[in-house]
């Protein structure tokens, strides 16, 4: 896998950090009797193809080595469904003032710290950024998802270390939904697009206070 390059390194995000739209691959179903109070639905990261087409989509790894994750080891799937889960729980028990899980964080920091151990400074002109030393590159095809695990990592910690950055997360509470997103606004926005959710929690409330008056003219 051929080094970052300065360009490279300006991920194509829809909301602001990679890790969020990492966790953005699943929409969420909430239940109060599951384990953590969700249900996966909608998931796009179905195996290792869909990976390296997100990977490759927002990007963080090459359309080639996006086309050739699908022949990696057994197991990397399950790692990032897993990693990505983790990441959502200690961010919605961030939202939910709830005590930080102790089992998720020790999952993260198993799966994420062997591969920063590869992260390395490089000057670009005068400035400087963060890349993954190429000389660690393993055999393709799971070097690219190492490289998309060493990623989402650097994000994760970056934001979940950055309290005001961290304010600015919210959970879109639409059904079947639980889209992350940054709100810029500091808590004036609801909904992760008032054109879907939004809208859809208006229709419903019109159809509830229609239900409601009929209801009452009948007992009247």
């Amino acid at each position: 896998m051929a080094a970052q390059t300065p360009e490279d390194i300006h991920y194509q995000l829809e909301e602001g950090h990679l890790c969020i739209d990492f966790v953005n691959t699943a929409y969420i179903r909430f239940d109060d009797d599951m384990p953590f109070g969700y249900e996966q639905v909608d998931d796009r990261l179905t195996d290792l193809a869909a990976i390296g087409t997100w990977g490759a989509e927002v990007g963080v790894i090459t359309q080639e080595d996006a086309d050739s994750v699908s022949q990696a080891t057994d197991g990397r799937l399950s790692q990032f469904i897993e990693l990505r889960e983790r990441v959502r729980r200690l961010i919605r028990a961030r939202l939910s003032e709830q005590a930080i899980p102790a089992a998720t964080l020790a999952t993260i920091n198993a799966t994420i710290p062997p591969v920063l151990t590869h992260t390395r400074l490089a000057a670009v002109g005068d400035a400087f950024h963060l890349e993954m030393d190429p000389l660690c590159a393993g055999e393709e095809p799971d070097h690219a998802l190492d490289h998309l695990i060493w990623a989402i990592g650097q994000s994760a910690i970056d934001l979940l270390t950055d309290p005001d950055e961290l304010d600015m997360i919210r959970e879109c509470p639409g059904e079947d939904c639980g889209y992350l997103f940054r709100d810029t606004s500091r808590g004036r926005r609801r909904w992760c697009s008032m054109k879907t959710c939004g809208n859809r929690a208006k229709v419903q409330r019109f159809r509830d206070r229609q239900k409601h008056d009929h209801d009452h003219e009948h007992v009247a």
